[in-house]
């Protein structure tokens, strides 16, 4: 047996994969295209992904159909239940653009938070802020 080691960038197997390491990558799979949207349009509207047994990233993402940003959230998280309902996986997450106050933070900021479900029920929320 060859022992994992975290050092070297390697993609961990997945089962030595992690809530918080799967958090992180669903993350980075959609921090860039919320990225790209800021840049040119000032704005971006939810996004999910989930990611299936074997630590792939699925983009989960309907339509949008509606400038309601309530509307929009709540076609998203239909739409990963959907996903989640009909395929083994083992993580999702939602981006969406929010108003957060940071700790020791003077005032609100703007944010693209991060919501995540993990198969055992950990969960999590992260709020990467921009300006």
């Amino acid at each position: 047996m060859v022992a994992y080691q975290d050092g070297n960038g390697a993609e961990p197997p997945c089962w030595l994969a992690t809530p918080a390491h799967d958090f992180t990558k669903l993350a980075h799979a959609l921090l860039p295209q919320a990225e790209r949207l800021l840049a040119t349009q000032g704005v971006f509207a939810p996004q999910g992904a989930a990611m299936d047994l074997r630590g792939g990233i699925v983009p989960v993402t309907p339509p949008a159909t509606s400038a309601d940003p309530a509307a929009l959230m709540a076609q998203v998280h239909a739409a990963l239940r959907a996903d989640v309902r009909a395929r083994p996986r083992r993580a999702a997450a939602v981006i969406a653009n929010c108003t957060v106050i940071l700790p020791g933070a003077a005032g609100p900021t703007q944010a693209a938070v991060v919501s995540c479900a993990y198969r055992d029920g950990t969960g999590a929320q992260v709020a990467y802020p921009y300006t």
